[in-house]
């Protein structure tokens, strides 16, 4: 999970907005992509969350440069609400 590489079961909220601006999708991207090397990197994320200042969209953009080969699974187009919309993308080993 962003900002601290940790298991996908939870996120923990509480003091987020901190968290989240210490560290930067750039780095965040190239240790996930390095510590998944031999495995598919999935990634779901979620537009509208304005504390993020489009951090998800510059870690899907990272992520596509690290590995080339990736495809989107699912988009948001006409399921569910617009405030429950995601993408889930899947990011082949290097």
């Amino acid at each position: 999970t962003y900002p601290q590489t940790l298991t996908p079961e939870r996120i923990d909220w509480v003091d987020y907005r901190y968290r989240v601006t210490r560290v930067g999708p750039v780095p965040f991207a190239k240790i996930a992509s390095a510590e998944g090397r031999q495995r598919p990197l999935w990634l779901v994320w979620s537009e509208g969350f304005s504390l993020l200042d489009r951090r998800c969209e510059k870690l899907v953009a990272k992520l596509g440069d690290l590995r080339p080969r990736h495809e989107i699974v699912i988009t948001p187009q006409g399921v569910g609400e617009p405030e429950e919309r995601a993408w889930l993308y899947r990011f082949d080993p290097h």
